[in-house]
């Protein structure tokens, strides 16, 4: 990695909250987050002129208090980011850029990671083909900024689970020359097909993120990203050791500065001490149940619903191609963790009438699992 100075770094900051789909799409953290990014950013003698920053705030987070004074923000939409990616930037000349990205995320069957716009809306989601991106920041068009960090604190669950997948908007970036010696370091917050998770209105990634560059030393910059994703494995691992699992990512990806992938704190064991199986059968029969239930049965429901249970549990249900494939899995799953089960329905019954009678009868089936596998069921 080639040395840098502060005041000839660049950044680019988005944090999306409020999407134009419509409340379903709500995030409490992401902006803040964005913010908090910055703030850390001018502290380690940044210029302000230098931070792009994009955010998109719900109204209790507007404007978000952690943004330092005399930083300009725009809102997080596609025209807006689109132009400094394609036009500001390209046109700078310093040392460093950073880009840090909070809110929704996808991954498409071509294995494509896409970050929404604060304008996608139901009939456009817009996104920005982060891929695409990746690849043009590694080319002649950012000659000016050869060396890059990558942060992104989003999801990356499958986009064939969302409705109207097929319809996807695809926004590719127009490649330059390839530049080999180009330095560049990305840090995900999920792995494959996993959510990121969001805990008391603050990313788990970015909170672990800024404690551990905030130790790094002031005259060092950029800071040793490879050092900092090997204390942040070693966070993970104490907090698990801890029972502290729930408030913490169960694993993150990294790419290093010389290219290359590499998956850390992988998802905690978790679960029950010797645990009573269940049948196949009484999971079938749970399955069954909510498959009848539209909100347990549409994709994007279902991923609202996943998000609400504890971290060790939503972060570790693989994904699935079919909606009872991935029922199956988060059943399975949660019957593996002490009380998982009525956690599950706990939720769903906050997102659905629990008077209704097709969710009745999956709160019996539950109830008999439950039973089966040892616990009480309230």
């Amino acid at each position: 990695m080639t040395t840098a100075a502060p005041d000839r770094t660049h950044a680019l900051i988005v944090g999306v909250e409020r999407y134009a789909i419509g409340k379903t799409w709500d995030l409490n953290g992401p902006a803040r987050d964005a913010a908090r990014f910055a703030g850390w950013l001018r502290q380690r003698g940044v210029p302000a002129e230098n931070l792009h920053v994009y955010v998109s705030p719900l109204p209790e987070n507007s404007p978000p208090p952690e943004l330092p004074p005399g930083v300009a923000v725009l809102p997080a939409t596609r025209d807006a980011v689109t132009a400094a990616l394609t036009t500001v930037l390209p046109a700078v000349h310093g040392d460093l850029l950073w880009l840090y990205w909070a809110g929704h995320g996808v991954l498409t069957r071509e294995e494509s990671r896409r970050l929404f716009y604060a304008d996608a809306s139901a009939t456009d989601k817009r996104n920005l083909d982060l891929t695409s991106l990746l690849t043009v920041l590694r080319s002649d068009t950012y000659a000016g900024l050869p060396a890059q960090v990558v942060v992104v604190d989003a999801c990356q669950n499958h986009a064939d689970r969302m409705p109207t997948a097929g319809t996807l908007p695809t926004d590719t970036f127009a490649y330059g020359r390839p530049s080999p010696s180009r330095d560049q370091f990305v840090l995900y917050a999920a792995s494959p097909g996993q959510v990121a998770i969001n805990r008391a209105g603050a990313g788990v990634l970015t909170d672990a993120l800024l404690t551990e560059l905030d130790t790094e030393p002031a005259t060092v910059w950029p800071p040793g990203m490879v050092a900092v994703t090997t204390r942040l494995t070693g966070r993970f691992v104490e907090l698990r050791d801890a029972g502290k699992a729930g408030q913490v990512p169960t694993s993150f990806t990294y790419r290093t500065w010389s290219g290359g992938e590499s998956t850390l704190a992988a998802a905690p064991g978790g679960g029950r001490t010797g645990p009573r199986p269940a049948r196949v059968a009484t999971i079938r029969a749970l399955v069954g149940a909510l498959l009848a239930i539209p909100d347990a049965a549409d994709p994007m429901s279902r991923a609202t619903l996943v998000r609400r249970l504890r971290v060790g549990i939503a972060g570790t249900i693989r994904f699935a191609a079919t909606d009872r494939g991935h029922l199956v899995n988060i059943v399975s799953r949660c019957a593996e963790w002490p009380g998982g089960v009525a956690e599950l329905m706990d939720n769903l019954k906050l997102l659905v009438d629990p008077e209704d009678p097709a969710v009745v009868r999956a709160d019996e089936a539950a109830a008999r699992l439950a039973t089966e596998i040892g616990e009480d069921y309230p």
